[in-house]
């Protein structure tokens, strides 16, 4: 199990090693289950999310699309393919 203070400020990569961002939130479903972890997004990403250039631009992902968790949360999709495994808050 993990705790949502040790999720908090962790690196966000994608499954061919691109940094995403860092975890600065969860969504929570009505059955109490964590349903997104809302990333602060690093300018590639944002860009590859539409964003034009917000000061902060945050993204919320799917936890769906969570492959792995350990010294970095690793999505299970690629660099390309971010836009569908999120979108742009």
């Amino acid at each position: 199990m993990v705790s949502l203070k040790s999720l908090l400020g962790k690196e966000v990569i994608t499954y061919d090693g691109v940094y995403v961002g860092e975890v600065v939130d969860v969504e929570i479903s009505e059955d109490w289950r964590v349903a997104k972890l809302i990333v602060r997004l690093e300018r590639d990403a944002a860009k590859a999310l539409g964003s034009r250039l917000a000061l902060r631009p945050r993204g919320a992902v799917d936890v769906s699309k969570v492959k792995g968790l350990g010294d970095y949360v690793t999505l299970s999709v690629s660099f390309s393919e971010l836009k569908e495994a999120a979108e742009l808050l």
